[in-house]
């Protein structure tokens, strides 16, 4: 018996040091695997033994604060993982979304991507804690099979994927799971100061479809490639990913069928609900304001075209000559986005006796100010449709360097967004958001209908401001939405105060990732062009 033992432990320790990841060796809790299956022990002992034990006989902790403060610190941790980690690897130039190799690349972007991963593992050991607050706050029937599973398990994949496949082609169950906790830790954050949330259905059933349609993308990404025998990432970890999300689909699904109706009655319920008799009438006759499906296709439509099939029409392809269309495109935009914001500081400033931008009510009624607003909200919805032609040019012209994440991702979610703050909130406390972006973007497209005639990037003395202006209106518009997001006592939908602060916090930090990248990299070709220069003159 002795004798198996010792050479279970040498094969197990010969794994370890044999198959392991340099890169990774210097990170803290990713040498032995001992001190995690520690924490796995205790973690279950505390939440089955020493926890109710030691609260049998003591009153629930109130622990408001102390929660608060952790489901913030989920928020801003998860929301970083999911960007930082996205921008290195899927949208990274040599990264590939169909199969994605074991492999010890070592560039920045690889190296950035191993740090978010370790993050990502740090991440689901202080998700344990979520189990522990249950404890010490008595919510003993919240502690199901399913949850402890899920946190335990995740601890210890996450340990062997960052000690052995940091950067494969696992990766993106982190990123999706990360998005994922944002949106869930939100809604904790929400209800401690919104308790009656709590009891809401609609939060409930959206964030486990979130979590199923997570399992069903990662189930894709882990069987397509299992059956089609094409990626050269080992086959056992592929059906290992597919059986565990298959299992998590199937706990998740069964939860989500007991406690709602079939999805077919709930799509057509929810549609009749909100896109018919909770919409607002007042825009219902305009052009493209009413059936959802229509926008959304259009949003489709375009993402197919610039990410897929725009450049494959333009391989082999000379760019095509758009230079006078782009000129008239710029100069239109410039006086609409100009019109536009002049009108509205015309409402909020001269109109309005009484606009508060600390919390300004929609106006829902056919009256003069009432009608401006929506009026407003139809222009500017407008305006975000006629903004997909910059990345239908960038596509004609081959510039598809310029096809970036951010610029895909932020295009797209402002008409979705645009459209659905003219159909249920228009105007109101949103105005802010026109009002800031309109005004960007008139200097902005002036920027461009500069260069389109001709003037040199570095002769335009403010470019560099010009993005200083675009992170100053995200910090304030996250300071709009959010401040009466947390003081909890400001009558614009709460839903609509949630999104607006969530969407000024993602955007900024991409900006900022942008801003970052871009500068450093400019004054490290300068620092570089100077010692070129020196040694010349040497």
């Amino acid at each position: 018996m002795a004798l198996v033992l010792r050479n279970v432990y040498q094969t197990f320790n010969y794994f370890f040091m044999e198959y392991k990841d340099p890169r990774v060796e210097h990170y803290p809790l990713l040498g032995s695997p001992w001190p995690i299956a520690v924490v796995i022990v205790l973690y279950l002992k505390f939440v089955y033994d020493w926890g109710p034990r030691l609260m049998e006989n003591q009153k629930p902790f109130h622990l408001t604060t102390v929660m608060n403060v952790y489901n913030f610190i989920q928020i801003v941790l998860n929301l970083y993982i999911g960007i930082v980690g996205g921008l290195n690897s899927y949208f990274a130039p040599d990264y590939s979304w169909s199969c994605e190799s074991i492999n010890q690349k070592d560039s920045p972007a690889r190296r950035k991507l191993i740090f978010i991963t370790y993050l990502y593992f740090i991440s689901k050991i202080i998700d344990l804690l979520d189990t522990v607050f249950f404890v010490l706050r008595k919510k003993y029937n919240q502690i199901t099979f399913l949850h402890t599973y899920h946190h335990a398990g995740m601890v210890v994949a996450t340990y062997i994927f960052t000690k052995f496949l940091a950067g494969s082609h696992a990766t993106l169950l982190g990123l999706i799971n990360s998005f994922v906790h944002v949106v869930m830790y939100f809604y904790y954050f929400l209800t401690s100061f919104k308790p009656e949330l709590k009891h809401s259905l609609w939060w409930k059933k959206h964030i486990t479809q979130v979590q199923l349609i997570q399992f069903t993308i990662l189930m894709l990404h882990f069987g397509i490639p299992l059956l089609g025998g094409y990626c050269d990432f080992p086959n056992v970890l592929l059906f290992i990913g597919f059986t565990q999300n298959m299992f998590m689909f199937t706990l998740f699904a069964d939860f989500y069928i007991k406690a709602m109706a079939t999805a077919l009655s709930l799509v057509e319920k929810y549609y009749d609900d909100y896109f018919i008799k909770r919409r607002d009438e007042r825009s219902a006759h305009l052009p493209l304001a009413g059936s959802p499906l229509v926008v959304t296709g259009i949003v489709c439509a375009y993402l197919f075209f610039v990410l897929r099939c725009g450049p494959r029409h333009m391989e082999s392809r000379k760019p095509y000559n758009v230079r006078n269309m782009i000129k008239a495109y710029n100069l239109f935009q410039v006086a609409a986005n100009l019109l536009l914001f002049l009108r509205i500081c015309y409402n909020v400033f001269v109109v309005y006796e009484n606009f508060s931008f600390r919390c300004q009510l929609i106006d829902y009624s056919r009256s003069r100010a009432g009608m401006d607003e929506v009026y407003f909200s139809y222009a500017y919805f407008w305006l975000k449709l006629f903004d997909l032609a910059d990345t239908v040019f960038f596509v004609l012209r081959k510039k598809q360097s310029h096809v970036s994440f951010l610029h895909v991702y932020h295009h797209s979610v402002m008409v979705l967004t645009t459209y659905c703050a003219l159909v249920f909130v228009p105007g109101g406390h949103g105005l802010m958001l026109g009002l800031w972006n309109t005004l960007v973007h008139a200097i902005m497209y002036f920027y461009y209908f500069l260069t389109s005639l001709g003037a040199q990037e570095s002769s335009v003395w403010w470019k560099k401001y010009l993005t200083r202006l675009q992170l100053t209106q995200f910090v304030h518009l996250a300071f709009h939405f959010g401040v009466p997001l947390l003081n909890g006592n400001c009558k614009f939908p709460t839903l609509w105060l949630g999104y607006g602060f969530l969407q000024a916090m993602i955007v900024l930090g991409l900006f900022l990732n942008f801003y970052i990248k871009t500068y450093n990299s400019k004054a490290k070709l300068k620092i570089v062009k100077k010692e070129r220069h020196d040694k010349k003159d040497h």
